[in-house]
């Protein structure tokens, strides 16, 4: 309910993704996966875990070719 008694009502989707599709949208965004966990306890991912906690790190970006001075 709202400050002025007014209730909001808001619909969302939530889309699930898996491990695999996970590690694979990190990956084409420039991370590597260092940890995955299966809670906030960091507990082993299984089958029936509650959540997927992933530790990500960017990778650096790749150095760019500047065009050679003329001599």
């Amino acid at each position: 309910m709202l400050p002025d008694g007014r209730h909001l009502v808001v619909h969302e989707t939530l889309r699930y993704r898996s491990l695999a599709t996970l590690v694979e949208s990190l990956g084409q965004a420039g991370f590597v996966v260092a940890e995955v966990w299966g809670d906030w306890d960091r507990e082993e991912l299984a089958e029936d875990s509650p959540e997927i906690i992933i530790l990500a790190q960017k990778l650096p970006d790749p150095p760019s070719e500047e065009p050679q001075a003329a001599e």
